[in-house]
């Protein structure tokens, strides 16, 4: 008598193996061999997943909340403010801008020796200055670092902190 084959169920978890197995480049054969799979049906997953780019696990390939864009409609209704830390000439700066939401201009910016509200504050002062004249700014947005957000709070929810102070001052709302 000859040998029976054996039947190989080809689960999801196997699928996704052979896809990360062949795009980390492994040939076929050893795909085949470590599964005990035929290479046939290993060539037969690759080729369906290359022509489609389907995504075994779909739940995983959808997002789950919906993408949420500030983005508004008229300049200077809404700017964000932010850090960002670079190495220029084997020293570490700290940059800082402005930026309009529905221009995406950069109204101010500057690169500092460290991140500080006062620099935040020097940076909004100066937009502030050179398109007051326009329109006054109406909400900022930024993340909730030390220099903008003060992050121990009362009972009541209130803090010490000078950029939200600047911001209540200049009725601007404060948007994280």
């Amino acid at each position: 008598m000859g040998k029976k084959n054996k039947v190989v169920k080809l689960t999801d978890r196997k699928i996704r193996y052979i896809i990360r197995a062949k795009t980390r480049s492994e040939s076929t054969k050893t795909i085949a061999e470590d599964l005990k799979l035929s290479q046939s049906s290993v060539k037969r997953v690759w080729m369906h997943w290359t022509k489609t780019k389907m995504h075994v696990n779909r739940n995983k390939s959808k997002r789950r909340k919906p993408w949420i864009r500030f983005e508004r409609e008229h300049s200077l209704s809404m700017v964000h403010l932010d850090w960002h830390t670079s190495i220029h000439g084997g020293k570490k700066v700290y940059v800082c801008a402005v930026l309009d939401d529905s221009s995406r201009r950069i109204l101010a910016g500057g690169e500092f020796d460290a991140e500080t509200t006062d620099n935040a504050l020097q940076l909004l002062k100066e937009a502030m200055g050179r398109f007051g004249w326009l329109t006054s700014i109406r909400e900022v947005l930024t993340d909730r670092g030390t220099q903008f957000y003060a992050n121990k709070r009362d009972e009541n929810g209130d803090a010490d902190s000078r950029f939200e102070d600047f911001l209540e001052e200049n009725k601007i709302k404060h948007i994280f």
